[in-house]
């Protein structure tokens, strides 16, 4: 702090209101607070709340390089914002029990915290920020030691039947510029219309009490949320970015149609849970994601656990996805997903997974890479016949040892379709693939690091009940004999592939 800082900052302590732009200045110190981290100062930060509110609304302003210890939560009506910088620290006190919803709430509409620093002081069951109404704006705000959630955006604190359908829950609000550490981090529970942008998750699913979960989670009643230049950090036992229609109590999801979109967002992660999941939600669009999954856990996981058919489904997602020993892409039981993605993993025997009663899954551009410990036919699995269709368009396959393949295992869906691709040193080997498989306008090279010398260039589509093979380009060295395609199918077409 500068001297014209120090200056401003003792005539703002020696005045109990100052007007300027248009707000009243309500001075926490001006009220009693003591902000030594010893005196409890809740009563005296309440009353320069209520003041503020009285007056019709106001700053209620925190002077920094204090600590101000709470014993209560404090609650923020409509038209008040709590200001301060990151060294006014109000710290949740020792041996006090935690309030039902959080340390700070936000019960009154266009209510704000901006600037603060919230210790919530590995209090179990303590949230930090609880949003109970509409318009609010939480700026610049660290949450730190929390063990519960961080910023909860949960419903109106009005009971559902005395308000009219749809203004039941909290939200048209903005989360912007925070940083914080909890088991979760981020929660949008009852919440519509809510950005969150270019805030940063803190999470530790090693510790032994209150593990972290998540970093940012819609779930219940949330919808319509976007996620911008958010950063997911630690670990996590569930998922970094976790959207989830419904609990596992819970007969039917609550939140189906979801309206989530992500843009330049990263999970960079160590732990247990997926750098992205995905369960009983649809309508989600990720852009300029990146994952960096260097603990056991999946990259992107996207599945349904409900019977309502169509739960999940409506997946869109473009970024980079890189694992340790998880699998990259695990998709099982939903329907139409379109993937852009480059992907490579260290140790992973699969780098995708697709699964499960779902259909209309496409792999649209994207590099793919393959790492020596993939096995030679475990490029991708597909498991279950009751699988619908799969698409790769755009895509590019590279190879980095020998004998990989394109692959699913038996049984798999009804379509297979796989056009405009590059393979570079990769085969195809689409095995009892159920009723059609079609490679078109693909490009294969680097060959000799596939087939040993001597050896086939191959496309096997096995058991197929038809397909087409037309218009491909295979780069065939001397060391290769020639196109040998493997079928047992009846109703096929091979034309215009051309060998050089």
């Amino acid at each position: 702090m500068n001297k014209s800082e120090q200056i401003a900052e003792q005539i703002l302590n020696a005045l109990i209101n100052v007007r300027t732009w248009g707000f009243i200045i309500f001075n926490v110190i001006a009220y009693n607070a003591y902000g030594n981290g010893i005196k409890d100062d809740t009563t005296a930060i309440q009353s320069a709340i209520d003041a503020a509110s009285e007056n019709g609304g106001g700053i209620v302003w925190f002077p920094g390089g204090r600590t101000y210890k709470l014993t209560r939560a404090l609650s923020v009506p409509s038209n008040v914002t709590l200001y301060g910088d990151s060294s006014a620290i109000l710290k949740w006190a020792n041996g006090v029990a935690a309030p039902s919803k959080g340390a700070i709430q936000l019960i009154g509409t266009n209510s704000r915290v901006i600037g603060l620093t919230l210790d919530l002081n590995g209090k179990t069951t303590l949230n930090g920020i609880a949003v109970l109404n509409k318009g609010f704006v939480i700026d610049k705000v660290t949450i730190r030691n929390g063990y519960d959630y961080g910023i909860w955006v949960f419903e109106d604190i009005v009971a559902p039947a005395t308000v009219p359908a749809g203004n039941d829950v909290a939200g048209e609000g903005f989360i912007t510029n925070c940083d914080v550490s909890a088991r979760d981090c981020y929660e949008i529970y009852s919440g519509r219309k809510v950005v969150i942008s270019n805030c940063i998750a803190r999470g530790d699913a090693s510790r032994t009490s209150s593990p972290s979960q998540t970093g940012f989670l819609v779930w219940g009643r949330g919808r319509n949320v976007a996620l911008q230049g958010c950063i997911a950090l630690g670990s996590y036992l569930s998922g970094a970015f976790q959207f989830v229609g419904k609990e596992q109590s819970e007969a039917t999801p609550r939140m189906i149609n979801g309206n989530i979109t992500m843009t330049n967002c990263q999970a960079i992660i160590n732990g247990p849970g997926s750098g992205m999941l995905v369960v009983d939600c649809s309508y989600v669009n990720a852009n300029s994601l990146y994952i960096e999954q260097t603990g056991t856990g999946h990259g992107i996981k996207l599945s349904q656990s409900d019977p309502i058919a169509g739960s999940t489904k409506s997946i869109t997602i473009q970024g980079t996805v890189n694992t340790n020993s998880g699998t990259p892409v695990y998709v099982e039981s939903v329907a139409d997903v379109e993937l852009s993605l480059t992907m490579q993993t260290v140790s992973a025997a699969q780098l995708a997974y697709i699964g499960g009663a779902g259909k209309r899954v496409k792999f649209r551009g994207g590099t793919f890479n393959l790492s020596s410990t993939l096995g030679a036919d475990n490029f991708f699995a597909f498991t279950n016949n009751a699988f619908g269709s799969i698409t790769f368009d755009g895509v590019t396959f590279k190879g980095s040892a020998t004998g990989y393949n394109l692959r699913n295992a038996p049984f798999f869906g009804e379509y297979v379709k796989i056009v405009n691709c590059i393979f570079d040193g990769v085969r195809v080997n689409v095995m009892k693939p159920g009723s059609y498989v079609q490679v078109a306008n693909c490009h294969f090279m680097d060959l000799d690091n596939v087939i040993p010398a001597g050896g086939n260039f191959w496309i096997n589509c096995y058991e197929a009940d038809k397909y087409s093979i037309i218009g491909n380009v295979a780069q065939i060295t001397p060391t290769i004999a020639n196109f040998v395609l493997f079928d047992s199918g009846t109703n096929r077409v091979v034309a215009n592939n051309l060998f050089i």
